[in-house]
């Protein structure tokens, strides 16, 4: 029997510890593996440290890989928002494997608390979060820049509270043509998080509207714990990304406030048109739906096991930056990345994290099995029964006389029983209307700056802001031009 591939992709990388390329950085651990891309902690020959992201050798030789892995770094830079990670140079090793030098996070990625109700996020984090994200892709979709791959994994908090967003490999320009890796039919994304015409190849369609879905679906799961979608394979879930509706969220999570439901369902929604038109619009609802919440509504978990536990339906359900009014997120200190690894069987650093943002298809849980649960509630309901016949036999024998017949145990089950238990029905999710509404009680932004008019789905598409060229494939760097020993 042969050995793992992956196995071989991992030792691999960890040979690599130790080791110094270009001749100025060396590699001081490895902080994640993930489906293109090795991710390590390193250190500069003049003392800095960073992280260093590594296309994989054998994803070298295609062209249109390399030219997706290298461009993060140039539109990532591109936004200028504070909460894009940063990337600082590209190259290549000796080898001949490009790699990136991007700033070292010290924190989390928001993957972990997906996996469950048994590990959630406050809700206030998780809204904070949210409209973190929502922040970044006002100015992304501003200058022209679509995500196309928002998700837990690809978000990062940080140790002082504030929120990274991470990997534009497969980004798009607002230029058009986006070369092979947009080629109608193609799909690229992470399925539990792509919207119906993403995961239908039909790149004509994408724009502003496709990110927004993408941020409603990553609120589903920071508030649910569960993604969206739940199928037993990747394939499965992208087969639902086509065809099926997403359930609304207060199936999953019935006491989830209506206000913070109804942005989630709008976010969403099946059709393009029933979406927020925009990132702002769906940022000013959010904040507006969070601003009319209890004082208390925001101070734990908003998902109990018992409710989560079941599975979600499928059935169809119901047809540039703001300045951020959220919290402070503390200082301003970039530190430098680490985002956690999503790859499968890789071993997860104690604390933090690398996540390969590139990674494209991820596998999907099983749903857990609700047989306790169903046999336990039988068991309840069998012994709320029989008590309320045995009160009822006894409160008949001591009104009436000793003559009196008995009522038989089958006539009083025959009986409609005044005590059964029916569960409230689920509250349908505000209207487009009404959260349209909402929007205009939003609270007054405070003091970051990315001024200018909502993007529109059309100005999504038709806005061609000027867009240096493609960038070249990176050419080693002579040391004695280091650009590291000027700018650290």
């Amino acid at each position: 029997m042969g050995m793992d591939p992956m196995q071989v992709i991992r030792d691999r990388a960890h040979a690599r510890v130790g080791s110094v390329i270009r001749q100025k950085w060396q590699l001081d651990g490895l902080l994640g593996l993930g489906g293109t891309a090795a991710v390590f902690s390193a250190t500069h020959r003049n003392g800095a440290v960073a992280a260093v992201k590594i296309l994989r050798a054998e994803l070298c030789g295609f062209p249109d890989v390399v030219q997706r892995f290298v461009r993060e770094g140039y539109v990532a830079n591109k936004i200028g928002h504070p909460s894009v990670v940063s990337v600082l140079d590209d190259d290549v090793t000796d080898e001949g494997a490009p790699f990136l030098v991007m700033e070292l996070l010290h924190g989390e990625s928001l993957e972990r608390y997906t996996k469950g109700p048994a590990l959630l996020l406050p809700m206030a984090t998780s809204l904070r979060v949210v409209d973190s994200l929502l922040d970044v892709l006002v100015a992304a979709h501003q200058k022209g820049v679509l995500h196309r791959d928002i998700k837990p994994a690809n978000l990062f908090l940080l140790r002082d509270g504030r929120v990274k967003v991470l990997d534009f490999g497969i980004a798009r320009l607002a230029e058009g043509h986006d070369g092979a890796a947009t080629q109608t039919g193609t799909t690229i994304g992470t399925p539990g998080y792509m919207p119906p015409e993403q995961a239908r190849g039909r790149w004509s369609q994408v724009d502003a509207r496709t990110d927004v879905w993408a941020a409603g679906a990553t609120a589903y799961a920071l508030l649910s714990g569960y993604r969206p979608r739940r199928a037993e394979t990747a394939q499965e879930e992208l087969l639902l990304a086509m065809t099926a509706p997403v359930p609304p969220i207060r199936t999953l999570l019935p006491q989830l406030d209506p206000g913070i439901a109804a942005v989630v369902d709008t976010a969403v929604a099946f059709e393009m048109d029933a979406r927020f038109p925009s990132a702002r619009a769906m940022q000013d609802a959010l904040r507006a739906a969070m601003a009319a919440l209890p004082a208390n509504a925001t101070s734990g978990p908003m998902a109990a096991a018992a409710a989560v536990d079941a599975t979600i339906p499928t059935g169809p359900t119901g047809a540039g930056s703001r300045p951020s009014a959220g919290p402070s997120w503390g200082n301003d200190a970039v530190h430098a990345v680490r985002p956690p690894s999503t790859g499968s069987g890789v071993s997860q650093p104690p604390q933090s994290a690398l996540t390969d943002v590139a990674q494209v298809v991820e596998q999907v849980e099983r749903p857990r099995s609700r047989a306790p649960f169903a046999i336990a509630a039988v068991v309840l309901a069998l012994g709320l029964v029989l008590g309320i016949v045995g009160f009822r036999q006894v409160r008949q024998r001591l009104s009436h006389p000793p003559s009196a017949a008995a009522p038989s145990p089958s006539s009083e089950l025959a009986q409609p029983a005044a005590s059964t238990v029916v569960p409230d029905p689920v509250p349908t999710p505000a209207s487009t209307q009404a959260l349209g509404a909402s929007t205009a009680s939003a609270p007054s932004a405070s003091a970051t700056v990315h001024a200018d008019a909502p993007l529109s789905p059309s100005a999504a598409r038709s806005a061609k802001p000027a867009i240096p060229k493609n960038p070249p494939h990176p050419s080693p760097s002579g040391s004695a031009s280091d650009p590291f020993d000027r700018r650290f």
